[in-house]
């Protein structure tokens, strides 16, 4: 059986229905606005794809996903953009011209949703003096407001400030924040099914995959994918060794994934492994973790992480 396991993949094989699905689905059929937050490898492409197949499961119901904003970044080109994928003629004024054509059409669905990945790319400038984030998506909380037929959600991490507290944004005014979660240690649990074909991971092991990925959703899967590839049974100095190892390759990736993790607004990461880490040593369950010193940049208390402790949280 090969790797059931890709954790840099946005349609994983292996995944566990995410909280918030179906909140999000039922403001969606409602004419509702939202913003799914999420720091870096919490699932977000994932969460929206769930959520995808979730209303697509609606009759008369039509569901638009756009991966990424255009290379071009003016709100004109968002337009463009997105009359292109709806199949109607192009505006340069307001969306509200297009989704009328849309839904003048014979085959216009009863609803629209729109599904937009990637929020902080619009937040950054391109060719116009604004970013487009602002214009683009007060022009489409402004079509939703006058089209009961309607509904927005997008999803982003730290450009969702930038928008909302620098630029100013209606749509981010009046849409429901939804934030993702770390997985809970039953979810991480879930995510193990296939290695009940190959061999069983102890529970050691399954703490220590909890802990060194603080629950996020990627470096979760990243451990299981690794572990995946050794002929031996699992240890938990396997799953301390995995990370290490990630930590030399994926840098870059790393240092932006601990930006959002150490921010309170995005994660409460830093708190559940705290609390968890807290059990454990007053079991004396986990001696592995003091080479990687993960205690040290971690408040009691708190849950608060410094910067050298929320890197070794993540290795």
């Amino acid at each position: 059986m090969r790797n059931p396991y890709n954790w840099q993949s946005h349609n994983p094989r292996v995944q566990i229905p995410r909280e918030g699905v179906n909140q999000a689905a039922e403001l969606m059929r409602n004419n509702g606005s939202a913003v799914l937050m999420g720091g870096r490898g919490m699932g977000k492409s994932v969460f929206l794809g769930q959520l995808k197949a979730e209303l697509e499961r609606d009759p008369g119901t039509a569901v638009l996903l756009v991966d990424a904003p255009p290379a071009a970044l003016t709100v004109e080109a968002c337009l463009g953009f997105l009359a292109e994928s709806l199949g109607v003629a192009a505006s340069s004024f307001s969306s509200r011209r297009l989704f009328d054509e849309y839904f003048a059409r014979g085959d216009a669905p009863e609803r629209l949703v729109l599904l937009f990945d990637e929020f902080d790319r619009y937040a950054e400038k391109g060719e116009s003096v604004q970013p487009p984030g602002r214009g683009f998506f007060n022009d489409l909380e402004a079509s939703r407001r006058s089209l009961e037929r309607l509904s927005i959600l997008a999803a982003g991490s730290i450009g969702v400030f930038i928008v909302r507290d620098v630029l100013g944004s209606s749509f981010l005014a009046r849409a429901l924040y939804l934030p993702l979660r770390p997985f809970l240690r039953t979810d991480a649990e879930g995510l193990i099914g296939p290695f009940a074909e190959r061999r069983v991971l102890s529970e050691d092991v399954l703490d220590a995959l909890f802990l060194a990925s603080g629950g996020i959703p990627a470096l979760l899967t990243y451990g299981l994918q690794e572990l995946w590839k050794l002929e031996h049974e699992a240890t938990a100095d396997d799953v301390t060794a995995v990370y290490r190892i990630f930590e030399r390759k994926y840098r870059e990736y790393l240092r932006d994934l601990l930006s959002a993790l150490t921010d309170p607004r995005l994660s409460d990461a830093p708190l559940r492994v705290w609390e968890r880490i807290r059990e454990g040593w007053h079991r004396n369950k986990f001696p592995f973790f003091r080479g990687l010193n993960l205690a040290q940049g971690v408040s009691p208390g708190t849950g608060r992480g410094t910067g050298s402790g929320a890197r070794t949280a993540a290795q």
